[in-house]
């Protein structure tokens, strides 16, 4: 869990193809502002889950952003 601007973050990360059971464990009991997935896959967004996807490639900007406050979805 990444706290950035007064907002929490849930991080899971994935090797290959698998489910997020502790992504979903921690939405059910707790608000936050968007669940971050990194794996092999494509960046995407899951609206009703509020879940993005990013590419591991990109997590040195996802790094710096949620760090400067400046992560945002839209």
């Amino acid at each position: 869990i990444i706290e950035s601007d007064n907002k929490l973050y849930p991080l899971d990360v994935k090797k290959g193809k698998g489910v997020l059971n502790s992504l979903d464990k921690f939405s059910n009991q707790n608000s936050f502002e968007v669940a971050i997935k990194v794996s092999k896959n494509n960046y995407g967004y899951d609206h009703e889950k509020k879940l993005v996807t990013i590419p591991f490639y990109f997590m040195p900007f996802l790094a710096e952003d949620l760090k400067n406050g400046s992560f945002k979805v839209d």
